[in-house]
């Protein structure tokens, strides 16, 4: 008769130098793993994420609103025409806050200067907000 073998592929406890198997010492609550809550920090870094994007691209289109300015792009061409038309609305609240500008045939408005101005400084608030909510501070700093 052929003695019986544990073909079972845990180790026998014999063999790590235990007395019991691992999750008999453990406590229960580690045995099992519990799903756990978001850390604090996680949804602030979303909702600042989310607000860099929008930043980003709102200075993007301004960018490129000035620079089409800048470069004298005519306003019949059709890309020219769909980029104003996409930017209207953020340089609206700018309307006659500044006069355009006038150098060498190139005519610059004032209003979408301003409009750049404001979106630069709104990216950058942006990208200071997602660095702070990059993880957890230490309270005592």
């Amino acid at each position: 008769m052929v003695p019986h073998c544990d073909s079972s592929p845990r180790p026998q406890p014999w063999l790590l130098g235990l007395a019991e198997p691992i999750e008999e010492r453990l406590p229960p609550e580690r045995v099992r793993a519990q799903p756990s809550p978001p850390p604090p920090w996680v949804w602030p870094r979303a909702v600042a994420g989310l607000g860099r994007w929008v930043a980003d691209a709102v200075l993007l289109l301004v960018g490129l609103r000035v620079g089409l300015e800048l470069l004298g792009a005519s306003g019949r061409a059709a890309f020219v025409a769909a980029a104003r038309w996409l930017t209207a609305p953020l340089i609206a609240p700018f309307a006659g806050a500044l006069p355009a500008l006038t150098a060498g045939g190139v005519t610059v408005e004032g209003d979408d200067l301003l409009a750049l101005a404001c979106a630069l400084a709104l990216a950058w608030a942006a990208h200071r907000l997602h660095e702070r909510s990059a993880a957890p501070r230490d309270p005592w700093n």
